[in-house]
């Protein structure tokens, strides 16, 4: 799972590109570099927004869909932060597929 931040804290400039950019990029490459080296794996996304998490999708071996989504997704950015929620919708999500979380 891969937890992603759409609060009031990307739109700030960094080094041309503003963090939310940066974030799109880095999150795009993992999944590639991920799914290259984890062919059988799965990944799952999870988005920060308003204090609240929301998960677009369920875990997915097609990491176009991920790299899609993260392309075409709103570039608004809103709110605070919670990691709290976050961490709670993965643990809720994964409980589902490994016995052992």
């Amino acid at each position: 799972m891969s937890a992603h931040s759409l609060t009031l804290a990307h739109p700030n400039v960094h080094n041309r590109k503003n963090r939310f950019e940066t974030s799109v990029d880095w999150l795009r490459q993992f999944c590639k570099d991920f799914h290259d080296s984890n062919p059988i794996s799965y990944l799952g996304l999870i988005v920060l927004r308003n204090g609240r998490a929301e998960k677009p999708f369920e875990l997915t071996g097609a990491t176009e869909r991920l790299s899609d989504y993260l392309a075409r997704h709103e570039r608004n950015t809103s709110g605070e932060v919670s990691l709290q929620n976050a961490l709670e919708l993965a643990i809720k999500g994964l409980k589902s597929v490994c016995v052992c979380v």
